[in-house]
């Protein structure tokens, strides 16, 4: 993985939000939403903010996430209900700052991020 990684070009661009401080503003807003610490060196925490990058890197580039997965989004939504609202609350936030709103694949794919780190941070 950190050889893909590696290969990934980043241009900055000073016109562009700066996508770490994205990245820990919805960090924050999940340590808000589950009144938790996030352990920043956990494996979870990591697939969660290279999950973020290229979910940001999607929107900028108009191809975000649309596999009909509506089905799992609405169990996901249920049986979450809690990570659900935060998946919502960091839609709402890259929203905000990218001016692109998430499709319901983006955000299932967010809740299952939320699920793992919480459940593997306690």
């Amino acid at each position: 993985m950190h050889f893909v990684n590696a290969q990934e070009e980043i241009e900055v661009n000073e016109n562009e939000p700066n996508v770490d401080e994205l990245i820990d503003l919805c960090s924050a807003l999940i340590e808000d939403s589950f009144q938790t610490q996030l352990n920043k060196n956990d494996f979870h925490y990591n697939r969660f903010v290279m999950h973020l990058r290229y979910y940001i890197k999607r929107i900028q580039q108009e191809e975000q996430f649309i596999d009909s997965n509506e089905p799992l989004f609405e169990t996901m939504k249920e049986n979450s209900p809690k990570a659900y609202e935060c998946s919502i609350a960091i839609a709402e936030l890259i929203q905000q700052t990218l001016k692109v709103k998430s499709t319901d694949d983006e955000l299932l794919y967010l809740m299952i991020h939320i699920n793992r780190i919480i459940k593997n941070n306690q």
